[in-house]
């Protein structure tokens, strides 16, 4: 599934989001911080942390695959869990 997100500043981005029973059976989420899709110059590097919702421990699948298959846009692939929660800090880099 791909989730529209918008910039919490100019160059830095922050989201909390928990992950559906479609995201797990897919294996992935994929986060689009471009604000249209027309051809966004910046990549990004982003870390992500995925918790456990009822406890909020950190609970990162040993196969937890960060990728950017287009610039403005990061992909968390793995073993996700429906309501577990993705953190995801991001920050633009020049391409």
């Amino acid at each position: 599934m791909s989730i529209a997100c918008r910039p919490t500043n100019g160059v830095s981005y922050g989201l909390k989001y928990t992950v559906t029973a479609a995201d797990a059976l897919a294996g992935e989420v994929e986060f689009d911080f471009r604000l249209s899709t027309s051809t966004y110059r910046f990549g990004l590097v982003a870390s992500v942390q995925v918790l456990a919702e009822t406890t909020s421990i950190v609970t990162n699948p040993a196969d937890l695959a960060i990728t950017y298959p287009a610039n403005g846009v990061v992909n968390v692939a793995g073993t996700l869990v429906a309501d577990s929660v993705i953190c995801l800090l991001a920050q633009a880099v020049q391409a």
